[in-house]
């Protein structure tokens, strides 16, 4: 391989690095997803130590250790986890799959890079979150 070559490569990956790095520490970004961890929580219900999940429906992660699971239809819960570095960033999580139990400490969920256990599973009310959501839209 050519020096230029090397050298292009190398100049590629680190502009590469270095915009991925400033989407992920962009203004107000870190901020927005505090704002939303705290409005999420208020309509968290108690711990559990597992639940049945039936049909994965996405996800949106908060922080390094926290997110929400939908399932289909209505149903949601707040999972904690252990620290994923990249959970706020990632394109996709593995690790919950249709028609199985998450438990605490005994599942996890897949980053691109980490592997995260549950550490608290807690049930979302997403009925009173989506009408909070359409009251604070809507002024």
């Amino acid at each position: 391989m050519s020096n230029k070559l090397l050298v292009s490569l190398l100049l590629a990956a680190s502009l590469n690095a270095a915009a991925a790095e400033s989407d992920q520490s962009a203004p107000g970004y870190n901020e927005r997803l505090q704002q939303r961890s705290e409005f999420v929580s208020r309509f968290a219900g108690e711990p559990m130590e597992s639940v049945k999940f039936r049909v994965f429906d996405g996800y949106e992660p908060l922080s390094t250790t926290s997110l929400i699971v939908f399932e289909r239809g209505s149903r949601a819960y707040l999972l904690t986890v252990t620290p994923c570095w990249d959970l706020p960033w990632t394109a996709a999580i593995g690790g919950i799959a249709d028609y199985m139990t998450i438990s605490v400490r005994l599942n996890a969920i897949q980053t691109a890079k980490n592997r995260c256990i549950i550490t608290e599973i807690r049930p979302l009310d997403t009925k009173a979150m989506k009408s909070a959501e359409k009251k604070n839209k809507s002024g």
